[in-house]
């Protein structure tokens, strides 16, 4: 059995231990409290940095959204400044042709073909055959223009005769 000592001791043992547990527990619990400032410092910081970073994205949406009304813009600017150096292209395609255009022209008058058919002792130019012709052909057809005008000139018996739009037709010289 134990003793009436022992026990005694055992109690004070106790006694200490408890009052060691609660120092011990005073110290934790102030080593927590520290912690939940702590932990409540980091959410403030952390919340304030999440306000910052979402302020932040809201002006880059805002700058986004600006320079996605203005790329429509640039981009008629740059349809119509396109549109124009075509247009100006054009012109002067057209020019260039029309002064080749009108230098071949003055070319061909310059050499002026005059054609004349003798036979039998008769003389006939190739450019009164085909005024005379195309007279013939349009008191026949009633039109002045053709899509296709054929003349076959037979000397020997002093006619020419057409083909007018497929419709045959003959003139005396």
């Amino acid at each position: 059995m134990e003793s009436k000592t022992t026990k005694a001791v055992n109690t004070k043992a106790e006694a200490k231990t408890a009052k060691t547990e609660t120092k011990a527990v005073k110290p934790a619990e102030t080593k927590t409290e520290a912690a939940k400032e702590a932990a409540g410092s980091v959410k403030a910081s952390v919340v304030n940095a999440v306000k910052e970073t979402k302020a932040e994205a809201v002006k880059e949406a805002e700058v986004v959204k600006a320079a996605a009304k203005e790329a429509p813009k640039k981009a008629r600017t740059a349809k119509t400044a396109a549109k124009a150096e075509v247009k100006k292209a054009v012109k002067t395609a057209k020019a260039t042709v029309a002064k080749k255009t009108a230098d071949a022209t003055a070319k061909a008058a310059d050499k002026k073909i005059n054609m004349f058919l003798q036979y039998a002792g008769r003389e006939y130019n190739a450019d009164d055959i085909v005024a005379k012709v195309k007279e013939a052909a349009a008191a026949d057809t009633g039109k002045k223009t053709f899509k296709s005008l054929d003349i076959y000139v037979k000397p020997e018996e002093n006619v020419a005769y057409y083909v007018v739009n497929g419709k045959p037709g003959s003139v005396r010289l």
